[in-house]
């Protein structure tokens, strides 16, 4: 890529070339990504590519028919421009009763496709799970 000179520039300009001194994405585009774009599995394993920008935030809900029962589940993105945080809910009722489970991730954006391979060769995110607690309440009134 070669250098232009440092002259006012326009968006034109600006696509074809770099600027000495200019943090844009395009001129550095090593730091603070603009957009992250990774594999997200929904709607009972339909794969879509979710992009998000920098500070921005992304919700999906779906609601699940499991055979016992339904579930609904809730997942939050989150991009700070640096990390991909993900917050998730589910609450539904199985054979047993209500199940209530939640969890967060997050990810950096330089391993959003460090994770696995599956068979298709899609790469997904390598995610670092923080916690993921459950409550089952038929459980808790029975005592365990």
């Amino acid at each position: 890529m070669k250098y232009a000179p440092l002259v006012l520039f326009s968006r034109i300009d600006h696509k074809n070339y770099r600027y000495p001194g200019c943090e844009c994405q395009r001129c550095t585009p090593t730091m603070n990504p603009a957009t992250a774009r990774f594999l997200v599995s929904q709607n009972g394993g339909l794969v879509t590519k979710l992009k998000i920008r920098a500070g921005e935030r992304v919700q999906h809900w779906e609601r699940r028919d499991n055979g016992e029962g339904i579930t609904i589940v809730i997942r939050e993105w989150e991009f700070d421009g640096t990390t991909v945080y993900l917050a998730w809910a589910s609450d539904g009722t199985d054979c047993d009763g209500r199940l209530q489970r939640s969890g967060s991730a997050w990810c950096d954006y330089s391993r959003l496709g460090d994770g696995y391979t599956d068979s298709e060769g899609q790469r997904w995110p390598r995610w670092e799970h923080v916690d993921g607690p459950q409550r089952d309440h038929r459980a808790e009134a029975a005592g365990y």
